[in-house]
């Protein structure tokens, strides 16, 4: 007889994901609970998720706003977060408290989505139309830590969910948008809505604990 594999459970996360602390928390104690079951991590793109839970190269995954949910995928909130701009250092709406969303009219904005896909900015694009303005877009990038770094660079404004908030902060800064209530990122768990390995049930009954404290 072949020796028997150790069990494993294959995760995939986006790197906005992976910055949200209920994330690192649940995995440390999924490590610490089921010692004996290895973990093997991949941080990609939404779009890379969908793909990789689709043709059964991730177990579970744990990403932001879904950009399809496809029916053969369960979905599940884990948690939900006020979305922040982030601006350069120096950038001349900084000083203020929280940015009134009509000076942000003129601003260069990186979006981190597929080109034309609302995603997760959805409820800013609508409430900034609601100003009589259309949020102006020079860039759409697959990866959070990707927006931050260009806005870092000088190439533009963002908004990113508020965990993200340690990243770049020498050269970034991140505030709020007043009146932003609508401004949430969700944290969602992916699982296939037919079948759970034995690991993956567990994986997944840890981050749920998680999301109850």
């Amino acid at each position: 007889h072949p020796p028997r594999a150790d069990p494993a459970v294959s995760v995939a996360l986006t790197s906005s994901a992976a910055f949200h602390p209920l994330t690192p928390a649940a995995i440390r104690s999924f490590r610490d609970t089921y010692a004996e079951i290895a973990i093997e991590m991949n941080e990609v793109n939404a779009a890379e998720i969908i793909e990789m839970m689709l043709n059964g190269r991730a177990d579970v995954a744990i990403l932001r706003k879904p950009i399809e949910m496809p029916a053969e995928l369960h979905f599940e909130l884990l948690a939900e977060e006020r979305m922040l701009l982030v601006l350069p250092v120096g950038h001349r709406l900084v000083s203020t408290r929280a940015i009134a969303l009509e000076r942000l009219a003129n601003e260069p904005f990186i979006f981190v989505r597929r080109p034309g896909a609302p995603g997760m900015y959805a409820d800013f694009i609508r409430a900034c139309q609601a100003k009589g303005f259309e949020p102006r877009v020079v860039d759409e990038v697959p990866r959070m830590v990707t927006a931050i770094n260009l806005v870092a660079a000088g190439g533009g404004v963002s908004l990113v969910p508020a965990s993200m908030e340690r990243y770049h902060q020498e050269s970034v800064r991140y505030c709020r948008v007043s009146g932003d209530q609508a401004f949430h990122a969700p944290l969602h768990l992916v699982t296939r809505a037919d079948t759970l390995s034995p690991a993956a049930a567990r994986f997944r009954e840890t981050l749920l604990q998680f999301t109850a404290t």
